[in-house]
């Protein structure tokens, strides 16, 4: 199956007496896995399924960008096949992506400047036949230029949370020169043991900041119970 719909492949086909298996080394050459998808359709596929539900990605993504029509279990098995070897390879140190340190962007006292953030999120879960289930906490890291939106990198983690994510943060933080910027600053949302877990893994960085977004809240929260009145909260966050 490629991303232009099916084709017909012959290849040979070699069967083992002794152990009674049979293999196709040229699908190995091909990068064919045993949905018979292309590398091409697998990177498609698995990145829907990554992005959302393995129906939604069944029903949407891959028969709107190409026309590939698969059923629901194919894009979940190619999605956690291909999570599990991402999972190993990284495991295994390898880092993803071309070794280039970017062109950090400056501050406003003409200093380059780099970001690194963490982060826990919490991941809805459901159970068996629709069953309700406890959610669980995905743990993030983020090396960021500032100034450019497109030069970001990320890592995540579900099983382990961030005490897995140090070492494949910091090497995706050497691969773009991180530690060349003049400044790093490092940004967290104020949840317990992330100050100490960036500054552990990235020593360089001058401070650890509070997020706009949560010191936003915060101040939106003490605006509404200083003045209940809503107009006149608006109006103190806003100033």
């Amino acid at each position: 199956m490629t991303l232009l719909g099916p084709i017909r492949l012959s290849r040979p086909y070699y069967h083992c007496r002794p152990c009674r298996a049979g293999h196709n080394p040229r699908d190995a050459a091909l990068g064919l896995g045993t949905d018979r998808l292309t590398r091409g359709a697998t990177e498609v596929v698995a990145l829907a399924g990554a992005m959302g539900s393995f129906a939604e990605a069944k029903a949407k993504t891959p028969p709107k960008l190409c026309g590939l029509h698969l059923g629901e279990s194919t894009v979940e098995r190619t999605t956690e096949r291909v999570g599990a070897e991402v999972g190993r390879r990284q495991a295994a140190g390898e880092t993803f992506g071309p070794a280039k340190p970017w062109k950090w962007s400056k501050d406003a006292e003409g200093k380059t400047v780099g970001s690194v953030s963490a982060d826990l999120t919490g991941v809805g879960m459901q159970g068996a036949n629709g069953a309700s289930a406890d959610g669980r906490m995905a743990a993030v890291g983020m090396v960021r230029n500032p100034g450019e939106p497109g030069q970001v990198r990320y890592v995540c983690g579900l099983t382990e949370g961030l005490s897995v994510l140090g070492d494949p943060l910091r090497r995706q933080a050497d691969q773009v020169g991180l530690d060349r910027a003049d400044r790093i600053v490092a940004i967290s949302d104020g949840g317990s043991g992330l100050e100490d877990w960036l500054r552990v893994h990235f020593p360089l960085a001058e401070a650890v900041i509070l997020d706009f977004w949560h010191a936003a809240q915060h101040l939106s929260d003490w605006a509404k119970a200083l003045h209940p009145d809503a107009a006149e909260a608006t109006r103190v966050t806003a100033d």
